[in-house]
C-alpha cells in the first residue's frame, strides 16, 4: 500500500498546543473587527488583502496530516485567494450597527473550520453609511487554523493601510515556518540560559483554582460579560501603575489575582497570562501564532497592602517575559485553568484600526481579557458556560469593577479593607434589606451559604452595625478554616 507523502513544516510549540486541545472537526478561527477610516471598496480590499496574503506564508498555510503521524504539518500553498464579501448595514442606526457587528464577531469566533483547505483568509466588508468610503465601513477578517494571535491582526492592519494608501511594504519579513525550528531548538537547549529558565518555570507551579460558584458541567462555547472603561480612567490606570514601576497590564493582573484569591480562599494564585512572544525586534512585524500563556504565581499570604501584590506581579511578569522562549505551551497544567490577557492596540495608526479581536490559543475555563484601544479600555470576563452561570459572572464583573475603583483611589489600600461589593450592589442590598431569593433545598448550612453566594459573591452576607461581610468574604474565611482544620 502506498502512503501519501506530504511536504511541509513542523508545527510550532504554540500550534502543537492548540492542535492537542482542538475539536476533531477543526479549529475555531481567529477573528478581528477593524474600523476603517480610509476609503475601502470591494475591489481595493481584494487587491490589498491578496497582496498581504501573498507576502506572508502563514496566511496561506493549511494543516494536513500524513498517515501514521500524530500531528499535522504546516503546508504552505503557492498561492491562495482570500474570500471577500460585502454586506450593507446602512439601514440600521448606529447603535444597531454596533450590536450587529459585535454579534458577527461572536458568531464567527464560535464557528469551527477545517484547517486543511483554502482559503485560509476570509473577509467581510460592512457598509455602514450606504456606500464604501472614509469612516463608514467596518472590516471583519477571519483566519482559519492555528495561524494568528492578537498582535498578528495589528500587523495586518498596518499592512492593509499601506496597501490601500499605495505605500511600499516593509522589506524585512520573517516567515513563521522559519521561526518554528528555532523555537523547538530553544526548548530543547542545554545551555546555562535554558537551565536557569527551567528552574524558574518549575517555581511557577500551578495549583488549580476553584471558585465557590463553579459547576462541573460540560464545556460549551465561551461567553463573556463586558466592562467598558473610559479613556480618562485608562489613563489613570497607567499613572497609578507607573508610580509603582509597573504597567497597566500588571495593575489589572494584580487586581484579578486579588479577586481570585478572595473568591477562592487560596493564598497562592497562579494565572496563565498571555505574552505575545515578540520580545525580539525582528518579530515585531511578524504574522503568526507567537502568543504563549505563561503561569504567573502571586503569593497573597503575608501581604497587607495592594501595592505589595502589584510589585510582586510586576517583578514576576518581567522575569517570565525574559524566560518565555524556554516555556513549553501547555506544560503548566493539564487541568482547566484561569487566564489573563492584555492587548494594547492603541499604537495602531489611524486608517484601519482593530477594535475587537478574538483568538483562542489556550482553552481556559475563565479568562479576563483587557484590550486597550483608542476609545478606552475594553474588559471582558470570558467564561465557560458549562461551569459558570451568566449571573455569577456578572457578579464577578461587578466585584472586579469595585476593586478597580478602590485601587485607583488608593493603591496603598490594605487588602483587608478591599470590598468586593460594588456601589450599585451595596445600594441595592441596603434598599431591599435582603439579598436575592435562592433555592433553600441545600442539605447543609454551608450549602445554603454557598447557594446564596452563587452569582452574588459581592453581596452582603452578614451585617452588624456598620460592619459588613460579603458572601465572598464568608466563603474565603470558611475555606481557610477548612484547610486549617484539615491539616
Amino acid at each position: 500500500m502506498s502512503i501519501e507523502s506530504i511536504t511541509g513544516f513542523r508545527l510550532s510549540p504554540q500550534q502543537e498546543r492548540l492542535v492537542a486541545t482542538a475539536q476533531e472537526a477543526g479549529y475555531p478561527p481567529s477573528v478581528c473587527l477593524y474600523k476603517c477610516a480610509v476609503p475601502v471598496d470591494e475591489a481595493s480590499l481584494r487587491l490589498a488583502l491578496s497582496n498581504v496574503v501573498a507576502r506572508h506564508e502563514i496566511l496561506r498555510t493549511v494543516f494536513r496530516r500524513q498517515r501514521q503521524l500524530k500531528l499535522p504539518m504546516q503546508v504552505i500553498l503557492d498561492s491562495d485567494v482570500p474570500a471577500v464579501q460585502v454586506e450593507n448595514l446602512s439601514h440600521l442606526n448606529a447603535d444597531e450597527q454596533q450590536t450587529e457587528l459585535r454579534f458577527r464577531v461572536s458568531q464567527a469566533a464560535r464557528a469551527v473550520r477545517a484547517a486543511d483547505e483554502a482559503p485560509v483568509v476570509s473577509a467581510t466588508l460592512f457598509l455602514l453609511g450606504g456606500a464604501a468610503g472614509a469612516e463608514n465601513t467596518a472590516l471583519l477578517v477571519e483566519v482559519a487554523g492555528p495561524c494568528c494571535d492578537t498582535q498578528a491582526f495589528a500587523v495586518m492592519a498596518e499592512e492593509l493601510r499601506k496597501e490601500l494608501a499605495g505605500e511600499p511594504p516593509d522589506d524585512n519579513l520573517i516567515q513563521y515556518a522559519d521561526v518554528t525550528e528555532w523555537q523547538h531548538d530553544l526548548l530543547n537547549g542545554t545551555e546555562d540560559a535554558a537551565k536557569a529558565a527551567k528552574v524558574f518555570w518549575q517555581a511557577q507551579t500551578h495549583t488549580p483554582i476553584s471558585l465557590p460558584f463553579e459547576g462541573a458541567g460540560e464545556r460549551g462555547p465561551a461567553e463573556s460579560v463586558r466592562l467598558a472603561v473610559e479613556p480618562e480612567l485608562s489613563s489613570r490606570l497607567r499613572s497609578v501603575a507607573g508610580l509603582q514601576g509597573a504597567t497597566e497590564a500588571d495593575l489589572l493582573l494584580a487586581i484579578w489575582q486579588v479577586l481570585l484569591g478572595r473568591m477562592s480562599g487560596e493564598g497562592r494564585i497562579t494565572t496563565l497570562v498571555a505574552c505575545d512572544g515578540r520580545e525580539y525586534d525582528e518579530l515585531k512585524n511578524a504574522i503568526g501564532l507567537f502568543v504563549r500563556y505563561l503561569p504567573i504565581a502571586t503569593d497573597l499570604e503575608g501581604k497587607t497592602r495592594f501595592e505589595e501584590v502589584l510589585r510582586q506581579v510586576a517583578t514576576v511578569t518581567r522575569q517570565a517575559r525574559a524566560q518565555q522562549d524556554w516555556f513549553a505551551p501547555g506544560s503548566a497544567t493539564e487541568q482547566a485553568a484561569i487566564g489573563f490577557e492584555y492587548n494594547d492596540l492603541r499604537s495602531a495608526q489611524t486608517g484601519i484600526v482593530p477594535v475587537a479581536v478574538h483568538v483562542a490559543p489556550e482553552k481556559l475555563k475563565l479568562r479576563l481579557i483587557a484590550t486597550a484601544v483608542q476609545a478606552g479600555l475594553d474588559i471582558q470576563v470570558e467564561y465557560d458556560p458549562g461551569r459558570y452561570t451568566r449571573e455569577s459572572m456578572e457578579g464577578l464583573a461587578d466585584s472586579l469593577r469595585a476593586l478597580l475603583w478602590q485601587v485607583l483611589a488608593d493603591s496603598q489600600v490594605a487588602l483587608a479593607n478591599l470590598s468586593l461589593l460594588s456601589t450599585r450592589g451595596q445600594q441595592s442590598v441596603l434598599e431591599m434589606g435582603l439579598g436575592p431569593v435562592v433555592d433553600r433545598t441545600a442539605a447543609s448550612v454551608h450549602g445554603l451559604v454557598s447557594a446564596q453566594g452563587l452569582g452574588t459573591a459581592g453581596s452582603i452576607g452578614v451585617r452588624s452595625g456598620s460592619v459588613c461581610l460579603t458572601y465572598g468574604d464568608l466563603e474565603l474565611s470558611s475555606n481557610r478554616l477548612g484547610r486549617y482544620l484539615g491539616r
